[in-house]
């Protein structure tokens, strides 16, 4: 069966899924590198030098990924998000991954990543008619509410929050960091939640749910349709919360990567459960890169 490849050019992370598709899409091979591409962009706005050449690194890395399923650059999907909408040096990224890779960046507004993540999750429930996806990156978190229609997807609210996990971790708010994500998502409507099935995806939240199996390796086939409740998943996040890192790498060393940031990730996915009417949440591995496989091939 023929093999596609897509990459997820994030604030935090740049990922690769090799995936393949037959009478369905199915995911073959998958890689994640912690790059922190949205590193100090707020003030300096374009990206800095360490974490530019992360980024090349891995690209280069997925690039031997790419050519052993022997895929050709033409079948090769690069999306880019919300680091590489603010960055003024991104044409010099965009080059780069072009000499790499052969494929040309895509880059997505926030409205067409929301769509893009909840359009992966065919890959989770093929027959998916409707439900809310929250993709929390690390500059910016999309919430969409949709349902779909003839394979269309037919939103009822969609918005791109200018807050992430790299963002809350950057701007050192300590006591101040509540009051921070009321003033971010105070537009996001308080029951917009309630009665629907919520879907949480990006690393972050993959890495949260690795520790609340209390799992020691990322495991998507336990992550993917993961559902759980708001009081056990509240008193576990407390947990981890009160742990310092080093207890925290001890006990779940799957999340070394995202040490830096995974506590931030619990504290918006806390903040939803105590002030948004969060009441379930169901974890996924599939988003974006999913998404733009099946938007330009098709279900």
């Amino acid at each position: 069966m023929k093999m596609f490849a897509s990459v997820d050019i994030g604030s935090n992370s740049v990922v690769l899924s090799i995936c393949q598709k037959k009478d369905s899409w199915i995911e073959v091979h998958h890689e994640s590198r912690v790059t922190e591409l949205g590193r100090d962009l707020k003030t300096k706005k374009v990206f800095y030098e360490r974490s530019f050449d992360k980024t090349i690194d891995a690209l280069t890395f997925y690039k031997t990924i790419v050519e052993k399923y022997n895929i050709d650059p033409v079948d090769v999907t690069v999306v880019a998000t919300e680091a590489c909408r603010v960055a003024e040096n991104r044409d010099a990224l965009f080059d780069k991954i072009y000499q790499l890779l052969g494929a040309k960046v895509q880059l997505v507004s926030g409205e067409e990543e929301a769509k893009l993540c909840m359009l992966g999750q065919k890959m989770l429930y093929s027959n998916l008619t409707n439900g809310v996806i929250v993709d929390i990156g690390g500059s910016s978190t999309e919430v969409l509410d949709s349902r779909f229609n003839d394979g269309n997807i037919e939103p009822s609210f969609i918005n791109s929050f200018k807050v992430g996990v790299v963002k809350l971790r950057d701007l050192s708010l300590e006591n101040k960091t509540q009051i921070f994500l009321e003033e971010s998502f105070r537009n996001l409507p308080e029951n917009l939640f309630l009665g629907k099935k919520v879907f949480f995806s990006a690393g972050s939240m993959t890495a949260l749910a690795s520790i609340l199996l209390n799992d020691d390796i990322i495991d998507s086939e336990k992550i993917n349709g993961l559902c759980l409740d708001k009081v056990f998943v509240v008193q576990e996040i407390e947990k981890i919360l009160e742990m310092d890192d080093n207890s925290l790498l001890r006990n779940y060393p799957q999340v070394e990567s995202r040490i830096k940031t995974i506590k931030y990730g619990a504290i918006i996915l806390k903040y939803f459960f105590d002030f948004k009417n969060l009441n379930q949440v169901i974890f996924t591995t599939y988003g974006l890169r999913h998404g733009a496989l099946i938007q330009r091939y098709g279900e």
